[in-house]
């Protein structure tokens, strides 16, 4: 999932340079206007004062390019969060009930649009194929992932939100609203949801019908370059904590209470028996709704102020753990072992 946040972090960078650029060349063409110091200079210069529709071309760039930017990450999220958790859940019949109830509906679908279009990562044979090792040898790992990121809206918050809600994660822009407002909680219950998100969709639709009724300025497009990369982190934090929900109900060992934790990273805890190494994971359940789990790798190990890289199973013995990152005493702790 993290490879999905990546690609639009990058592809959001690319189009902000692009923004940037355009920017200095304007300031520069404006510096040398009046006294242009070559004649080629005078050229360009002219060349470029007189192109009439030279901002709305760049307008129209920014816009439908960080729309796209957009659009890719929520379906690759989308399809990558299926994945996951049908990776991390051993049987088709324990995944989330939205999952499994749309997997049938939401394949028949995908069938039919890769048929009218003829585009898609999967073919129909492999779709039947998946929903066949799904519903009759109960194999959680064949889910048709991509099914799950078809939509035929433009990407708004009520479409984010629907998309997440079929795989079982409810209410996912408020939550990610809530996380952009850690610490403001006045500001996070009187501000819309997302709203240059919605406005930028509207943006992208109006640019597809033909020319805009009106246009941005440069300045005022780094707030939405901004705000695409401020929803897609949030959201990609919701989407990354529900898919450690599977590893903690079948496979994380659950830890006794923590003795102490010291700065939000270091956990001090009762080791009873259960083999521990750098490397591992452990994962916090926060009992927060918005974020009920995250997790961080086991950086360092301590016992008795030695350093060591694993601790064995053995007699119960006190271990500080230090992750990368943060977590409360009050939070229930799960060791994810890893291979090694």
């Amino acid at each position: 999932m993290e490879t999905s946040l990546n690609a639009l972090v990058a592809e959001a960078g690319k189009v902000d340079q692009y923004r940037t650029c355009l920017m200095q060349i304007d300031k520069f063409i404006s510096e040398h206007r009046e006294a242009p110091d070559t004649e080629d200079m005078e050229s360009i210069i002219g060349m470029w004062s007189n192109m009439p529709h030279r901002k709305v071309y760049a307008y129209t760039a920014i816009v439908i390019s960080l729309y796209g930017s957009l659009e890719r990450f929520i379906e690759s999220l989308v399809e990558s969060y299926v994945y996951t958790i049908g990776k991390r859940t051993p049987k088709y019949e324990q995944l989330p009930d939205e999952i499994r109830k749309h997997h049938l509906r939401k394949s028949m679908d995908l069938i039919e649009k890769i048929q009218r279009t003829g585009r898609g990562n999967l073919d129909v044979t492999q779709i039947i194929g998946n929903l066949h090792q799904s519903l009759s040898n109960n194999n959680s790992s064949a889910l048709n992932s991509e099914a799950y990121s078809n939509h035929t809206a433009n990407i708004r918050c009520p479409v984010v939100d629907e998309l997440f809600n079929n795989v079982g994660v409810q209410g996912i822009c408020g939550r990610a609203r809530s996380l952009a407002f850690v610490g403001q909680a006045n500001q996070a219950s009187s501000v819309p949801q997302w709203p240059l998100i919605d406005d930028l969709a509207e943006r992208r639709n109006e640019l597809s019908h033909g020319m805009p009724s009106g246009i941005l300025s440069l300045e005022m497009l780094k707030d939405y370059t901004s705000e695409v990369c401020s929803f897609a982190r949030q959201v990609y934090n919701v989407a990354n904590g529900e898919s450690l929900r599977p590893l903690v109900e079948h496979s994380a060992i659950a830890l006794p209470p923590a003795v102490q934790v010291i700065d939000h990273k270091i956990v001090c805890i009762s080791n009873a028996g259960h083999p521990i190494s750098v490397g591992d994971y452990l994962i916090a359940e926060t009992n927060d709704p918005v974020l009920p789990y995250r997790w961080g790798r086991i950086e360092r190990i301590e016992i008795n102020k030695q350093e060591v890289d694993k601790v064995e199973s053995g007699p119960e013995i006190c271990i500080g753990l230090q992750v990368d990152m943060k977590t409360k005493q009050n939070h229930r702790h799960y060791l994810y072992r890893t291979e090694h």
